[in-house]
């Protein structure tokens, strides 16, 4: 049973890519996979960027945390090239159940260059990796209600 349609060709991204350009896009990929890979499928495993793994694990898991600040803070390491985000799910609801450590023992094993960990303190870009909280409020009375502009 194929999940995902491998002859699907994603549009290309717009660069440089800004903050709300990026957290749309990861906002429409979690609920794509979300859709896409039903909860009872077993596990998947998805290849991408250090910074978008950090961000789907976050937008798939984000019931196990109180807040976008708390899931960054809770990070022991940041990830880099080659780091896995492991996501459990249940097989029934498709919630969330874990969401491990990042594992970087790639990364470490094969000595990727001279990139480096990628994590910041929240307070240092509260946006890195989700829409912040203020913002997310922000997009949805617009929606609601028109922007003032």
């Amino acid at each position: 049973l194929a999940l995902w349609d491998p002859e699907y060709s994603a549009p290309p991204i717009q660069t440089p890519e800004g903050h709300e350009q990026y957290w749309t896009r990861i906002e429409r990929a979690v609920q794509a996979l979300a859709e896409r890979i039903p909860p009872a499928s077993g596990n998947a495993a998805l290849f991408t960027h250090a910074t978008p793994a950090l961000s789907l694990g976050y937008g798939l898991c984000r019931n196990l945390f109180a807040s976008l600040q708390d899931f960054v803070e809770q990070q022991p390491i940041g990830i880099a090239a080659c780091g896995i985000v492991h996501v459990v799910r249940d097989g029934r609801t498709g919630f969330c159940k874990e969401l491990h450590p990042v594992d970087n023992s790639a990364f470490q094993a094969l000595e990727c260059g001279r990139t480096t960990y990628s994590l910041k303190r929240y307070s240092a870009r509260p946006g890195k990796y989700w829409r912040p909280p203020e913002l997310a409020m922000q997009k949805e009375l617009e929606g609601a209600y028109g922007s003032e502009e």
